[in-house]
């Protein structure tokens, strides 16, 4: 059968595309989204050598309080992810969890296979965008993948979605990806029933190809998705007014005062004369002395030390009053932030009780809502890597998964992996999957094969004659002196 002529000199997405000559369904974008990033992001409407302004170096101790005049709900959340610690401390832990378990890359060809080429020239492909190749242009502003990763949760955490832009080269190859803020974006109507994305009140329109928008569990009935930490502002508020009033209880009652008490006797024996024969002066002169002693202890702190006349006297004396215990409040006002910032008590700190069940079995469900956080951030990598394979000529998809989350240090996995690899190995062995498919699940990179061994059943049992001593993951024997097999024709 004669093949058909590869006209590589036809830019893809054209006419004449040896896409379209092979009948292929994959119908690459024009070369007009090639050159420049079109999305905006901070800075990026700025001329050359202007200086970027830096809009979070301002603290502010009041950020409960000014959140209450704000409207723009993710202007909010971000605000308290930067000044406020428990709302801060949910968020950070949000995207720690999420964003650094490491990744993985599984290559698809268009049959649906996974295909080793595919894979290989996705991995070669975030090397590019992971690194400079052209020393000669000044800084590098590429983020790399995890810093990507890293910044796409964030966006997903604070706003409920995430988008990038895969910026192309002159000649359409692809060279770096760029972070889009979900929360710049709005949505328009294409007049077909569907929508793209706008930046700037519908001046930037970013309806092409290589911007990715993903968003997290969005309503079908509402065109936009919110943040997962958004039911959390109202506790947040009250638990902070909450926190602020019991500060104030506790300084008035809670702690002893000093009493100064002026002795009059004393004050009028150490007046001059006329003042003493005189009552509007002598008047004059102990409102003159009583505001001489305010002024003296207004500022004092708990360490000063107080040295005064004998016309002064000082005492310490408990305040009393009714003393009420606020831990159980506190600990239901922190299991309700911790639920509507879908994260428990035990990840806040503020878990005043309970035992180590209840905290795991809040771990468990919690690491489920982490895990659903990141699948915005798959979608968005996956389609801007699927798209920058196809156009180096492959017809194929990728997907990009990051790692499950898992909490135990990688010693104690060492023996888990190790009786996983074994069942992948022999999977491989048999031909039930193929060297792609292996590689995928070994976390290996499909470079560095020397042979493909998929059905050559190279993974057999061991023919030496003893039997080991089976031990556990910590070196120590299991059940030393029972067999490990009880016997058989089929042992």
């Amino acid at each position: 059968m004669a093949r058909r002529k590869r006209n590589a000199a036809r830019s893809p997405g054209s006419k004449g595309s040896r896409y379209k000559q092979v009948g292929s369904e994959v119908v690459l974008p024009r070369n007009n989204v090639a050159g420049k990033a079109r999305a905006k992001r901070p800075g990026s409407d700025n001329d050359r050598g202007q200086t970027i302004r830096r809009t979070n170096a301002q603290y502010n101790p009041a950020t409960t309080d000014a959140i209450r005049t704000r409207a723009d709900v993710n202007t909010i959340i971000r605000e308290l992810m930067r000044d406020e610690g428990i709302f801060s401390s949910a968020a950070n832990a949000m995207v720690s969890l999420a964003s650094n378990s490491g990744f993985k890359i599984a290559g698809y060809d268009s049959a649906g296979a996974m295909s080793l080429e595919v894979m290989g020239t996705a991995w070669i492909l975030l090397d590019r965008l992971n690194t400079l190749h052209d020393y000669s242009t000044g800084f590098n502003d590429k983020a790399g993948v995890s810093t990507l990763v890293s910044t796409l949760t964030k966006d997903v955490v604070s706003s409920g979605g995430c988008g990038a832009e895969l910026v192309l080269l002159p000649d359409f190859t692809p060279d770096r990806m760029v972070p889009v803020s979900y929360s710049s974006m709005e949505w328009a109507a294409d007049g077909k029933g569907g929508r793209y994305p706008t930046q700037d009140n519908g001046d930037i329109e970013l309806n092409i190809p290589t911007v990715f928008v993903a968003e997290y569990a969005r309503h079908s009935n509402e065109a936009y998705a919110e943040s997962p930490l958004r039911p959390g502002l109202p506790t947040t508020v009250y638990f902070n007014e909450f926190l602020e009033d019991t500060r104030r209880a506790v300084n008035r009652v809670g702690h002893s005062r000093m009493v100064a008490t002026i002795v009059t006797e004393k004050l009028i024996a150490a007046a001059p004369d006329d003042i003493k024969n005189d009552p509007q002066k002598l008047q004059d002169y102990f409102q003159q002395q009583y505001d001489n002693v305010l002024a003296a202890l207004e500022d004092l702190e708990p360490e000063d030390a107080v040295i005064g006349f004998d016309s002064v006297e000082f005492d310490v004396k408990d305040v009393g009053g009714v003393k009420s215990d606020y831990t159980p409040l506190l600990a239901t006002l922190g299991n309700m932030q911790g639920a509507s910032l879908k994260t428990p008590a035990s990840v806040t700190g503020l878990r005043a009780e309970g035992g180590q069940g209840l905290s795991n079995a809040e771990t468990l469900v919690y690491l489920q809502t982490v895990d659903s956080i990141r699948v915005p951030v798959e979608e968005v990598m996956s389609r801007a890597l699927t798209l920058a394979v196809r156009l180096l000529g492959i017809e194929g998809s990728v997907r990009f998964e990051l790692k499950p989350i898992n909490l135990r240090p990688d010693d104690e996995l060492e023996a888990y992996r190790g009786t996983r690899q074994k069942r992948i190995l022999e999977a491989l062995s048999w031909g039930l999957i193929n060297d792609a498919e292996a590689c995928y699940e070994l976390g290996i990179r499909p470079q560095g094969l020397m042979a493909e061994l998929s059905g050559t059943q190279f993974y057999t049992k061991s023919a030496a004659g003893g039997e080991a001593e089976r031990e556990s993951s910590t070196g120590r024997a299991l059940n030393p002196g029972t067999p490990a097999k009880s016997g058989g024709d089929d042992q």
